[in-house]
């Protein structure tokens, strides 16, 4: 009833996680998916971080030779980029979806998808020296957006705890089928 009564803008929640909604195929326990999906993504982060230490001086594609051998790690060197390209198409192809359905309707996709590529593109010429500084500069600001919206959220009476159970009443499969592979990659790949 609540939800009739509210405007469709009232409703309306940007962000490709939110809409495309990852983990709706665990139901209930989709906030269980994202939390398992977190620790094991941020775990596979930490791998990434522990291989680059063991090999100081080398990129990360150099790394994978060095500690599986020429025949193990050479192909893997030669994937593992296609991972990031596969995940790097994936959202591009979400911001086509996403943003001239929400944000800008009358746009034309291919309009929205050149501006975010040049940007891409120029960030990237810039180098990573420059990305890390202007995330320096960025970082204290959306640290700050994330306080007040956790303040704003459960001060509103909106979060009900009741909704978290029952827990897991259709059993693990659900959950794992969303954790592996696509929650892990989704916000760590």
């Amino acid at each position: 009833m609540q939800d009739r009564l509210r405007s469709p803008l009232q409703k309306r929640q940007i962000g490709t996680t939110i809409i495309f909604g990852f983990a709706s195929g665990a139901g209930r326990d989709s906030w269980l998916a994202v939390l398992i999906s977190t620790v094991l993504g941020a775990a596979v982060i930490m791998v990434y971080v522990s291989v680059t230490n063991l090999n100081p001086g080398l990129t990360y594609i150099e790394c994978y030779p060095k500690q599986f051998g020429k025949w193990l790690g050479t192909p893997i060197a030669w994937l593992h980029p296609l991972l990031f390209l596969y995940i790097a198409g994936r959202i591009v192809a979400d911001i086509n979806n996403l943003v001239p359905s929400t944000i800008l309707p009358g746009t034309p996709p291919w309009a929205i998808l050149a501006i975010f590529i040049i940007v891409i593109g120029y960030a990237l010429f810039l180098g990573l020296k420059v990305m890390g500084r202007l995330a320096e500069i960025i970082l204290p600001f959306l640290g700050l957006i994330y306080i007040v919206e956790v303040i704003l959220i459960l001060s509103s009476g909106v979060v009900d705890l009741d909704n978290l159970f029952p827990l897991l009443d259709k059993g693990w499969n659900r959950v794992w089928k969303v954790v592996w592979p696509l929650g892990i990659i989704q916000s760590y790949g």
